[in-house]
C-alpha cells in the first residue's frame, strides 16, 4: 500500500500489463478470420480469376505484378522516412523482393500466382500478431511459431484443394504458399524493428516498460 502511495504510476503500469494479454490476442483472431476467408474462397477462386482477367482485358497477370511492385515499394520508403541508413537492411529487403517474384515464376497457372500474394499477406498478419506479444518478434521463440503457422496454413490449403472438383494437391504449391508467408515474416522481422515507432510494433514499448527502463538507468 505504501509503495502505491509513493508511486501511483506503479498501479497504472500493473493495470496496463494486466490488460496487455487481451490486446495481444485479438490480432490472432484476425489471422484466423483471414485463413477462414482464404479457405472459403478456394472453390470459387478459379472463377474469380477468370472474371478478373476478363475484366482487365486479359492483362490480369500484368496488373497483379504491377500492383505487387507498388506495394513492395512502400516498406523501403517507410524505412527511409524512419531514418534507416543501413545498406544491409535494404539489401535484405531487395533480396526478399527478388525471391518473392521468383516464387511467382514457379507457378504455371496464372490464377495460382494469387496464392503467392495471399500468403505474403498472411506473413504480414502473423508478424503483426507476434509483435503484439510482450517479447519482440525478432527473438527465435516468437518467429518459429509464425514460421510453422505459415507452412501449416499453406499445406492445409492444398489438402482442401485435393477434395475440391477441378482442383488438386501438389507439393510444389505447398512450397510456394509456405515460402511466400515465411519469407515475408522473416524480412519484416529483420527490417521493421530497425525503424523506430514501427506501426508493426518493432519499435514500440509500453509506458510501463519505458518507466522500468528509466528506473534502471537511475
Amino acid at each position: 500500500m505504501a509503495s502505491l502511495l509513493s508511486n501511483p504510476s506503479a498501479d497504472r503500469d500493473t493495470t496496463n500489463e494486466d490488460r496487455e494479454p487481451s490486446r495481444n490476442v485479438w490480432p490472432w483472431f484476425l489471422v484466423a478470420a483471414y485463413l477462414l476467408a482464404l479457405y472459403a474462397s478456394l472453390p470459387v477462386m478459379p472463377r474469380i480469376w477468370n472474371e478478373l482477367d476478363s475484366f482487365l482485358g486479359g492483362h490480369g497477370l500484368r496488373v497483379i505484378y504491377t500492383a505487387t511492385g507498388a506495394l513492395l515499394a512502400i516498406p523501403p520508403a517507410f524505412m527511409a522516412l524512419r531514418g534507416i541508413r543501413s545498406a544491409r537492411t535494404y539489401f535484405v529487403y531487395a533480396a526478399f523482393c527478388i525471391a518473392l517474384f521468383g516464387l511467382g515464376t514457379l507457378e504455371d497457372n496464372p490464377g495460382e500466382k494469387i496464392h503467392m500474394l495471399q500468403y505474403a499477406l498472411l506473413g504480414i498478419l502473423v508478424h503483426y500478431s507476434s509483435n503484439r506479444a510482450r517479447h519482440q518478434t525478432g527473438s527465435t521463440g516468437r518467429i518459429l511459431p509464425g514460421i510453422l503457422l505459415c507452412i501449416a496454413a499453406g499445406a492445409v490449403d492444398e489438402v482442401i484443394q485435393y477434395f475440391l472438383p477441378g482442383r488438386s494437391f501438389t507439393w510444389h504449391d505447398v512450397f510456394v504458399n509456405g515460402a511466400s508467408g515465411v519469407l515475408t515474416l522473416l524480412v519484416l522481422a529483420y527490417c521493421l524493428p530497425r525503424a523506430r515507432g514501427s506501426v508493426f510494433g518493432g519499435g514500440r514499448t509500453t509506458k510501463g516498460h519505458e518507466n522500468k527502463q528509466k528506473e534502471k538507468k537511475k
